[in-house]
């Protein structure tokens, strides 16, 4: 809508989304390499970490870190101009796994209701659009 209260014309309409989604989509593929390279040099410096460190990091920030690339990866695949599902619902399962893999020793059940990042809500919702679209 523009400033004056009238829609905006169907080709500024394409123009601003299709930029909008050329912005969003740069800016998720900085952000998952990012995260990528970012995971990558801890795991090659984990080694050197004391255990307690160890623990603490994977089960925190590594685990954060892989539910957000997942995240990330998902709303890239929604943001395209034809949305790409069946990517978007792996990303989500990415993010999954990795709150499953973290789920050990003092963390077990931690993630279980998934209420925070909802990530099983989402996954569901995907799906549920998806066949709404088909």
């Amino acid at each position: 809508m523009h400033s004056s209260g009238e829609p905006l014309s169907a080709d500024l309409q394409k123009e601003v989304v299709g930029d909008w989604r050329d912005a969003i989509g740069r800016i998720l593929e900085e952000s998952i390499a990012r995260q990528n390279q970012l995971l990558d040099s801890m795991e090659d410096e984990k080694l050197t970490w004391n255990s307690r460190d160890r623990r603490f990091l994977e089960f925190n920030l590594i685990t954060q870190l892989r539910i957000l690339r997942g995240m990330c990866k998902c709303i890239r695949e929604l943001s395209r101009e034809t949305p790409d599902f069946p990517l978007a619902r792996g990303a989500l399962g990415e993010a999954l796994k990795a709150m499953s893999e973290s789920e050990r020793g003092r963390w077990v059940n931690w993630y279980r209701g998934d209420l925070k990042v909802g990530v099983k809500a989402l996954l569901k919702h995907l799906e549920d659009l998806e066949f709404q679209r088909a």
